[in-house]
């Protein structure tokens, strides 16, 4: 081949390249995903009139008779979203329902909490009962001329009556309780929504002024 190219080209060339180039397709599957890539390693041989010899690889690192090529197999897979815990793993839906819960527990307790408080402080028979025969039931409506402070609570009108040494004032109509304390032309009131008592109990039982 090589004598029949120098005639008819008049070239002549010392040596010449060869190069052996197998085509390798794979048939084979990684993780369940076929591998399609083929694979052609080149092995290049130096071709003079005395011998043939292998040609050092290209890179520095390369066996030219143990050829290698990397590739890359993709995929996907689906896993639930998952929160890490010192000692446990929460799935994501798991702990929306569980934040959901735990709210509406707070919730709850908040409202508990609240409704308890309301009770504490009484309503118009827990007043009645507390207050006894300090609590003095008027007709009419007994805000004095004047300037009027509505207080909080039924404590801040007691600490009010005690301090000035004076008896607490209550109007009582279906609905609607209110309680006075008359300090001159200042009065401070305290109202409070339920059912006037219809049977006090005796130690509690309001004195009635006209």
């Amino acid at each position: 081949v090589i004598d029949t190219f120098e005639r008819q080209t008049g070239l002549k060339s010392p040596s010449y390249t060869v190069i052996l180039a197998p085509r390798v397709q794979p048939a084979a599957t990684i993780a369940g995903k076929a591998i399609a890539e083929p694979f052609a390693p080149a092995l290049k041989l130096a071709l003079d009139p005395l011998e043939l010899r292998l040609l050092p690889a290209s890179s520095d690192h390369a066996d030219p008779l143990r050829p290698m090529q990397g590739g890359l197999v993709t995929g996907s897979s689906v896993e639930a979203n998952t929160i890490g815990f010192p000692l446990v793993e929460l799935r994501v839906d798991s702990a929306r329902w569980i934040s959901l819960f735990g709210l509406g527990v707070v919730l709850s307790a908040v409202g508990l909490t609240i409704l308890l408080k309301a009770r504490a402080r009484g309503g118009p028979p827990r007043i009645a009962e507390r207050l006894g025969a300090s609590l003095v039931s008027a007709s009419g409506v007994p805000v004095a001329p004047g300037r009027t402070v509505d207080v909080s609570s039924i404590e801040d009108l007691v600490k009010i009556a005690r301090h000035e040494g004076c008896v607490i004032l209550q109007q009582a109509r279906p609905g609607f309780h209110a309680y006075f304390v008359h300090l001159g032309d200042l009065t401070y009131r305290y109202q409070a929504l339920g059912e006037p008592d219809a049977e006090p109990r005796a130690a509690a039982r309001p004195r009635t002024v006209a």
